[in-house]
């Protein structure tokens, strides 16, 4: 059986949806509760999955009746159509961010080149020009190779028709090869926030909160998550950390392997701190000096923790209102779960009124 967070990822279904939906069907289990098969099967039948994953159900459900069943030409068409949809839709998407940013480093290219033609001759003394041959004078300004826009506008494609055209000939290898030859990157910087990401929700929404311009790929050659769960989830954190405004987080707890992933992960996103106690045993006075400073701590309770080992965390976050407290779910393991269990924390204590927060 699977939990709601299983859901939302194989579905794209907002997590709080997942959880309305659950709760309007006589799911009142609390976060990290598993869900049983038959209201696991009704809420993939309400809301499909995401482009890419099997059809079938997460885990094994039993067999509708034939009576019940559609008929099976009936699925395959209707999951080839909706396959054709979601890569025409990715195509699409694709080909509008490729012609935006080529127009846009078309336009900075002729910019700097008229820049720089204009510095030079601002530069040279009328005094001690040397005349030049007729046939070796720079050609005026007017002679200047038009802009892909001035070209364009000659064509009576302008504005929207402009960017049109522009996606049009991007889409065509042979055109687009030509043009991305042609172009100068004048400005690196401008690339920057290019980012090849996988089509799982989890990456989508990092990209969207870092607001990297997206270009689809397979998950493996996913700059986020590079195929790996625990990597998704963790950047999926540290982006809902920074987000709300808190980078600093201490984790108690946990399974060597999973503390050492941790770490490793940590190194590579350097926006966000997270420190790990190696402490065993701590009276109250380590505990608030580790505690200080901190905007979430974490409970990793996928091993076991005894009561005098969390107990002076426990109480000296409670001092400070502004601390928010997170635990996995009983037998989390893994990054992903204690990630998991930080994001739903941080919904909480962002849905509280005011007065309470």
């Amino acid at each position: 059986m699977i939990t709601e967070f299983d859901l939302h990822e194989r579905t794209g279904v907002p997590l709080d949806r997942v959880r309305q939906w659950l709760r309007q069907h006589g799911f009142g289990g609390k976060a990290g509760q598993r869900i049983s098969v038959e209201l696991e099967q009704k809420f993939i039948e309400a809301h499909g999955q995401v482009a890419g994953r099997a059809t079938r159900p997460i885990s094994a459900v039993r067999p509708r009746e034939a009576s019940e069943a559609p008929p099976e030409r009936v699925l395959v068409a209707l999951d080839e159509a909706t396959r054709q949809l979601r890569e025409l839709q990715a195509r699409h998407s694709s080909m509008e961010t490729r012609a935006l940013a080529l127009q846009a480093e078309l336009e900075r290219h002729v910019a700097a080149r008229h820049a720089a033609e204009a510095a030079l001759a601002a530069r040279t003394p009328p005094e001690v020009a040397r005349p030049v041959r007729e046939e070796a004078r720079p050609r005026p300004a007017e002679e200047a190779p038009p802009s892909l826009r001035e070209a364009l506008e000659k064509r009576g494609l302008g504005g929207k028709q402009a960017l049109d055209a522009l996606r049009a000939l991007v889409a065509t290898d042979s055109t687009g090869e030509r043009l991305l030859s042609g172009l100068i990157v004048s400005d690196p910087a401008g690339l920057d926030l290019l980012r090849p990401v996988c089509s799982v929700v989890t990456c989508r929404e990092v990209a969207a909160l870092r607001g990297f311009v997206v270009v689809p790929v397979s998950g493996a050659a996913c700059s986020l998550c590079k195929g790996s769960d625990n990597r998704r989830w963790f950047r999926l954190m540290a982006a809902r950390l920074e987000h709300a405004g808190r980078k600093r987080v201490l984790v108690v707890g946990g399974a060597d392997d999973s503390r050492a992933e941790l770490d490793r992960l940590a190194r590579e996103e350097t926006r966000v701190k997270i420190d790990q106690p190696t402490e065993t045993r701590v009276d109250g006075a380590r505990a608030r000096a580790l505690v200080k400073g901190a905007d979430v701590i974490a409970f990793w309770v996928s091993t076991e923790i005894s009561h005098a080992e969390s107990q002076p965390f426990k109480d000296a976050a409670r001092q400070d209102p502004g601390i928010i407290i997170a635990a996995t779910a009983p037998g989390g393991r893994g990054v992903a779960a204690l990630a998991r269990a930080v994001i739903e924390a941080l919904e909480t204590q962002a849905a509280r009124p005011r007065d309470q927060a």
